[in-house]
């Protein structure tokens, strides 16, 4: 399977959040790390998108059935 990369806009557009909030995210190391394609180019794999993704999903199951 091929790997994609997607840009800044995509990513957010991905995941329904701002540019600002993913800066706040992976700063906190609470999202995936971009990958540094040149000095001035990064991107997001897309596959770790949709494990960070998944994982929200999950988390909202187990919170859930926790009674929270």
């Amino acid at each position: 399977m091929p790997i994609r990369i997607l840009n800044r806009r995509d990513t957010c557009h991905m995941v329904s959040i701002s540019a600002t909030q993913l800066d706040r995210l992976v700063n906190a190391n609470k999202f995936p790390q971009p990958v540094w394609l040149s000095p001035k180019r990064k991107g997001w794999v897309e596959n770790e998108i949709e494990d960070w993704l998944q994982s929200k999903i999950k988390a909202r199951a187990t919170s859930a059935s926790q009674g929270f």
